[in-house]
């Protein structure tokens, strides 16, 4: 009986962490921008989103510079410095990812958050073997939150399209806002 529920939940594990890359939005090929723009937001943002069967999630960015960094067709990625992108389940950290806000040529006032995992060799050591394959399998790779569709909490686009039309502001060169 033991083995059948330890194998149950292995399952459940695995699908868990599966499926949401399987129904997520695709990167495709990257290359580096030509486009020299950037924003700032002044200080870590976040919201609240029920997922699933109602799980509490937070998600959001550090306060940083949130630079062109590299497009594919679809869209320019802005990337932050160091692990801006936070996500919460309840009241618990899942970590601080590597990311930053993704905003489509089509439809730039619908932006995603993306985050890719870039985790050091002590990652892999202090986790078992499933949870280190599990963690080495979606490194490097990038994901997209929303998995479905865009950023859609009010409040956190104000931030967004604020802090790309003060940038806006003070040079000239960005292109494409949220």
């Amino acid at each position: 009986m033991s083995r059948r529920l330890l194998g149950f939940a292995l399952a459940l594990m695995v699908a868990c962490a599966w499926i949401p890359a399987l129904a997520a939005k695709k990167a495709g090929v990257l290359k580096p921008t030509q486009k020299t723009s950037s924003f700032v937001i002044e200080r870590d943002t976040s919201f609240d989103i029920k997922l699933g069967i109602g799980a509490q999630w937070r998600w959001g960015l550090h306060a940083g510079t949130f630079t062109a960094s590299f497009e594919n067709d679809e869209g320019v990625f802005y990337e932050g410095s160091g692990t801006p992108v936070i996500a919460y389940l309840g009241d618990h950290s899942m970590g601080d990812y590597a990311g930053g806000v993704f905003v489509p040529n089509a439809t730039p006032d619908k932006p995603y958050l993306y985050y890719y995992f870039k985790p050091d060799e002590s990652t892999y050591r202090r986790s078992g073997a499933i949870v280190a394959w599990m963690i080495k399998s979606g490194t490097g790779k990038i994901n997209f939150f929303p998995y479905k569709g865009p950023l859609e909490n009010p409040a956190f686009l104000a931030t967004l399209k604020s802090s790309f039309r003060s940038n806006e502001s003070s040079t000239s060169t960005a292109a494409g806002s949220p």
